[in-house]
Order: structure tokens, then sequence, then C-alpha cells
């Protein structure tokens, strides 16, 4: 009997060949497919991200558009209070302190340090009774510039007064 026409050699090459045309269609086809697939589900995952990034730079690029206004209002009352760093208005400043002390009959004395270019530093020295001191802060708080108190320094003068020595810094223009 011969070898190649026996059906048992037929039947097993030919489930050969189906698994060799199964494996080559598999790493031919198959996997370099799949491969192609996750490839273009990182990009989707990344376009993604990327979109939802630049909606929300568009998100608040909208809020902030939305609050030029305030911020410009706002920074035109920070400019109003920032005074002009020249010698008249230094004078109408000192001019407007001393006529604040003495409407609230309080003992000042000022010196002025102009050494920053965007500040100048005001020492005050006040003497009076503790309430007045207290009036005389929230009406300099009042006033319609810019300034930064640092460290008050209290010293018990009297039975009723007190002295207050502290620097204030006055933001120029």
């Amino acid at each position: 009997m011969k070898k190649k026409n026996n059906p048992i050699y037929k039947i097993i090459f030919s489930i050969i060949g189906i698994i060799l045309f199964i494996l080559l269609v598999v790493l031919y086809i198959i996997l370099p497919s799949i491969n192609y697939i996750q490839n273009i589900k990182k990009d989707i995952q990344t376009t993604e991200q990327y979109t939802a990034d630049q909606l929300e730079k568009m998100r608040l690029l909208t809020k902030s558009l939305a609050q030029l206004d305030t911020i410009t209002e706002n920074t035109k009352l920070l400019e109003q209070s920032l005074i002009t760093k020249n010698d008249d208005a230094t004078i109408k400043l000192i001019q407007e302190l001393e006529d604040l002390a003495s409407s609230q009959n309080i003992e000042q004395t000022l010196s002025i340090n102009p050494e920053q270019d965007n500040n100048f530093v005001i020492s005050f020295k006040i003497k009076t009774s503790f309430d007045k001191t207290l009036q005389y802060l929230n009406s300099l708080e009042r006033l319609p510039i810019y300034l930064t108190i640092n460290n008050l320094n209290w010293t018990k003068v009297d039975s009723e007064n007190v002295s207050l020595i502290f620097e204030a810094i006055i933001y120029t223009k």
C-alpha cells in the first residue's frame, strides 16, 4: 500500500495544512490588527484627554473674560488709591494726616522716608487717649489711599494717655 494515497496521511497533512494556514492568518492578519486597534485606542484616549484639557482651558478663559470687567474696576479703584510720588502729593498727604490728627485733638509727629521707588514710609508717633488712638487708626483705615501699617508699639504715658509708634507704607504710582 502506498503511503501517499493513504487516507490517514491525507487527513494528517490536511490538518497540518489547516493549522499552518490558521497560524499564518493569526500571525500576519489578526495580531497586527489587534496591535493596530490598541494603538488607535491609545490615540483616541490621548485625543480625549487633550480635548478635555482644552475644554477646561476654554472654560477658565470664559470665566476670566466674564470677570474682566470686575478686575478692571478693581484695578481702577486700586490705581485711585495710589498717590503720585511728587512733592505736591506728598505735602498734600502730610497736610491731610495733620488735619486728621488735629481734628481729633491728637498730638502727632510724622517723619517720611522716601527710599523706595513704588512706596515711601511714614513714621507716626501719636500721644492721646486710648479711645482717640483707636478712632485715629480707624480714620487712617478709611483714607482713600493704599497704606500698610506695620508693628503697632503701644506705651502707657500716664493714667489717661498712651503713646503709639508705628510705620505706614504708602504705595505710589
